[in-house]
């Protein structure tokens, strides 16, 4: 009888080496007579996501059944590796309790879920922001300054310029020309000449929304 191949979609983020290793035999517990294919890439092996996603499809093909471990939803690899299983049609197992195509829902997660895909999309944002930033940058270096129709778009080249107004100022000082020049409250003087209770009490306004801002623990 043939042993069956066992690929192991694990999340991995935020995750000691141990931490994975123990999730990964507690798995192969399940599957005595299986074998758990190897997909616990070095750090050093690849330098780009998509590359450790590529070598994980590739250890796929060779796989009798895929296995989610538990909160794969919360991460990006695991998903697009559930996407590509459900496509080619592989036998998929879940979590006990999850039901098959349950998938990641606002409004049921728990807080280390939520903060867990906040982080996946922070990652895809700023992977996707640099990317857009080379095109953009590939394109000003093509194209002169103008507006260009390309495809069904229409391309901008503009070179925004600023006033230089120290210089300004060293021209037309304002006794000579008041008119180019304005007083209004500044927040700094503010703050540096009042009391801060009196700020809170009488001049601060909350914004209507809290801002959420989220950061790796100190271990």
């Amino acid at each position: 009888m043939l042993c069956m191949m066992i690929f192991l979609s694990q999340p991995m983020r935020g995750k000691t080496s141990a931490e994975i290793t123990l999730e990964r035999e507690t798995i192969a517990a399940q599957y005595p007579e299986a074998t758990i294919l190897p997909t616990l890439f070095q750090p050093t092996q690849y330098s780009h996501p998509l590359e450790f996603l590529g070598a994980a499809i590739q250890v796929m093909a060779g796989a009798d059944l895929v296995v989610m471990a538990p909160g794969w939803q919360t991460a990006r690899g695991c998903n697009l590796e559930h996407d590509i299983a459900t496509a080619y049609g592989l036998d998929i197992a879940y979590p006990d309790g999850e039901l098959p195509g349950e998938m990641f829902h606002v409004e049921t997660a728990t807080l280390e879920e939520l903060v867990a895909e906040d982080q996946n999309i922070a990652t895809d944002i700023a992977t996707l922001t640099g990317e857009r930033e080379e095109i953009r940058a590939e394109l000003a270096e093509r194209l002169p300054e103008g507006t260009h129709p390309i495809g069904e778009h229409l391309v901008g080249i503009q070179y925004r310029s600023k006033l230089a107004l120290g210089r300004v100022a060293e021209d037309y000082p304002q006794e000579v020309m008041p008119e180019i020049y304005v007083t209004e409250v500044d927040t700094k003087l503010v703050r540096k000449h009042l009391a801060p209770a009196v700020i809170e009490a009488q001049y601060e306004i909350k914004s209507a929304a809290p801002t959420v801002t989220i950061r790796e623990a100190k271990k």
